[in-house]
């Protein structure tokens, strides 16, 4: 049988739906019971988060991320491991550790996280 074949006499609601009382629903409905307020949940959850961008002295502060004290440019591969070491930073090299240091990221001078490493590049 095909649904377009049965007439509207032929469908039967379940007895959960005909059993609603439609009028004391709507009489019973009060906005601040039964309606989400999205802006005042949204409004609250933001407020609890950290606002950014920090400025650099909330990194340090909230954050621990430290100065890149070391302008290694020109430095050989054991003077720069050395000062990162001491500033207690780690490093990540590329080129030939023979040669010396042509470019740092972060550069000297700027914050960084200290659980990120420093790329050091060295001249080929």
């Amino acid at each position: 049988m095909i649904i377009s074949d049965l007439r509207k006499a032929d469908y039967q609601l379940p007895e959960s739906v005909k059993n609603i009382n439609l009028k004391q629903k709507l009489n019973s409905y009060e906005e601040s019971k039964h309606l989400l307020h999205i802006k005042t949940l949204v409004d609250t959850y933001f407020s609890k988060t950290e606002k950014t961008p920090f400025t650099p002295k909330q990194l340090v502060e909230k954050r621990g991320w430290k100065e890149v004290g070391i302008k290694p440019e020109g430095l050989n591969y054991q003077e720069a491991l050395d000062r990162l070491e001491e500033a207690g930073l780690v490093a990540t090299v590329s080129g030939d550790t023979n040669g010396r240091i042509v470019k740092q990221i972060p550069r000297g001078g700027e914050l960084t996280d200290p659980a990120s490493p420093i790329e050091l590049t060295f001249e080929d």
